[in-house]
């Protein structure tokens, strides 16, 4: 299954790229740290709601920004026209897999921004706390969530020491290029914080852009296009996929309903100044999504076209190896290669610096605050050490020790989605019992944890699928024998924040609407083509098989969907609950 190696970076080969490409990100280099220090200088407090939410002060286009720079990153660049040279137009998967975060983000954003604002949360994990009472949920959590981030963050060093020791052409070591990026990644952040990291992600974002863009435009000119090229390819990649490829395709998709609760992903909606921000975002975020991968996937089927005959090892690596061709060629596809690949390192930072923000937060107020009495500065400096040591650690385990991540990715989507339904549910329903989400958690992730270390996949489907859907079962059952054991008491004080849930029950938001699911539901079905016969190879629509172009159009219409949603039908809300009173938490079972 793809969603293995789904945060791994690339290798890239090494070649003389020039000085334009040092020019190119010496220029941005620079401007992260003047951002830095203009941040450190725009800082209002030092609070931790100051530095890791800039105050809860993102407007339209930070916001934007810095959602699709810390979502996209040089996986989707560099990785992804490898892995679709190897699997051909199967690569298409990567759409509805995103297409899923961002509908699964309409049912969780607008309600956990609006409690994460009137409560002050910093940490997702503040929230578990608050609704299930429970340090030790919210300590089960705080290790599951830092355990995936913390191999995101070792991948992403791993690719920064890749990329500068191949633009150098071996002459920059992989470790001082490292050490160099994560030294300038922490700087900013610790200056700037949070205010920091989301202005050098509107850089990073439009340079991923203009990347994503300049991609088709090498295609269709330099490469000769897909319309074109299109029956060069061989049979297995563009035939209707076997059954298990069409299994990989939905477990995938599954996949990505966990990407929301990444820690850095939830603290941006902690972060937007107010909701109109935060759906006009994701109208926009809909539409880039398509930008992002259709243009990644027909580089690497055009590199196929061009060099068919790579060795295994060096198939991965078809962006670089085109990026090399164009710098060859010299004049304006030099120009483009250049700034192609200093977008490459632009992506691996974009995420980083977002990773080490969140993976600070966790420790410093998941882990910290609830048992120490420290004022709020000298958490901070336990938050920006924690940062520090989040670097070395990705320095010592991607460049100097190299542990073999591949086997281990799996569990990043495995662990978090044990945590989804207790955010998608437990902002919603006042029913859920503590237990019944303990127990579940419990038995997915002891499901993940022994089928990945015994059998990796079953039937096509990873560890992860498995231990979800135990998950699931398991709070069914054990949800309905407690409410039949403990029934809730007729007149129930309810704190303030279950108060606020079921006025949001009320409010015109997505979360309120099982139709706008279900539609979305079926997109994702259709996308994968599970009624076509396997085998069948079909005729070329605009450089695309008729399945690949069918999932394809899927796709596009769940895109604008989605855009119509986060305009027209999510509302923002009316009702006033800041002045809710009641008892701040109550004993659950």
């Amino acid at each position: 299954v793809r969603g293995q190696t789904m945060f791994q970076e690339p290798t890239n080969p090494t070649y003389n790229v020039g000085f334009v490409v040092w020019i190119i990100l010496g220029v941005y280099l620079s401007l992260m740290l003047i951002l830095g220090f203009v941040g450190w200088f725009k800082r209002k407090s030092e609070t931790l709601e100051d530095h890791y939410l800039a105050g809860g002060s993102l407007g339209y286009i930070v916001l934007l920004m810095t959602l699709y720079a810390s979502t996209y990153s040089a996986y989707v660049v560099v990785g992804v026209p490898g892995d679709a040279y190897i699997r051909g137009y199967s690569t298409l998967m990567w759409l509805p897999s995103m297409l899923t975060s961002l509908s699964v983000s309409l049912s969780l954003a607008p309600r956990i921004h609006r409690i994460a604002k009137e409560n002050k949360y910093i940490s997702p994990l503040e929230f578990i706390y608050d609704r299930f009472n429970s340090r030790a949920l919210r300590s089960i959590f705080g290790i599951m969530t830092l355990i995936p981030t913390l191999l995101y963050v070792i991948g992403q060093f791993r690719a920064i020491g890749q990329s500068t020791e191949g633009l150098s052409g071996g002459k920059i070591s992989g470790i001082w290029g490292a050490i160099g990026l994560g030294a300038i990644m922490l700087l900013y952040e610790v200056m700037g914080g949070m205010r920091s990291v989301a202005w050098t992600d509107v850089v990073q974002g439009f340079i991923l852009l203009f990347a994503f863009i300049s991609l088709l435009v090498v295609g269709e000119i330099e490469l000769g296009g897909l319309i074109n090229n299109a029956y060069r390819l061989a049979l297995s990649q563009y035939i209707v996929p076997p059954f298990e490829e069409k299994l990989s395709w939905y477990s995938f998709v599954i996949v990505g309903m966990a990407f929301p609760i990444y820690p850095h992903i939830m603290q941006r909606f902690f972060a937007v100044k107010d909701e109109r921000r935060l759906r006009t975002s994701f109208s926009v975020l809909f539409v880039l999504c398509i930008f992002a991968y259709i243009p990644s996937v027909v580089i690497g089927l055009l590199g196929y076209v061009h060099h068919p005959d790579l060795k295994t090892s060096e198939r991965e690596q078809i962006f670089s190896i085109v990026m090399r061709d164009l710098l060859e060629i010299g004049g304006f596809p030099y120009i483009l290669a250049s700034v192609l690949l200093a977008s490459s390192v632009a992506a691996i930072m974009s995420t980083t610096d977002s990773l080490l923000m969140s993976l600070s937060s966790i420790v410093v107020v998941d882990f910290f605050k609830p048992y120490t009495s420290l004022s709020e500065k000298s958490l901070l400096i336990i938050g920006k050490v924690t940062s520090l040591v989040v670097v070395v650690l990705g320095v010592i385990f991607g460049i100097l020790i190299k542990i073999d991540l591949q086997n281990f990715f799996v569990l990043q989507g495995g662990f978090l989605l044990q945590m989804l339904p207790s955010y998608l549910l437990g902002c919603r329903f006042l029913c859920i019992r503590k237990n019944a989400v303990i127990i579940a958690c419990c038995c997915g992730t002891l499901t993940t944890l022994t089928i990945f270390f015994t059998k990796r996949q079953i039937i096509g489907l990873d560890a992860s699928i498995y231990g979800f859907f135990v998950n699931l079962v398991v709070f069914s059952i054990s949800q309905v024998v407690l409410v039949k054991l403990y029934p809730s008491p007729q007149e129930l004080n309810l704190t303030p924040l279950e108060s606020t849930i079921k006025l949001l029950n009320e409010e015109e938001e997505p979360a309120n609407k099982p139709w706008i699911f279900v539609i979305a539901f079926i997109f994702a079905l259709l996308s994968g083509n599970f009624y076509r016969k396997s085998g069948t190879v079909d005729k070329f629509i605009i450089g695309f098989p008729v399945w690949a172009f069918t999932a394809l159009v899927v796709c596009i219409t769940w895109s604008f969907y989605g855009v119509l949603v986060s305009l027209f039908i999510w509302k923002d809300m009316k009702t006033n609950t800041n002045l809710l009173q009641g008892p701040q938490h109550r004993v659950y079972v």
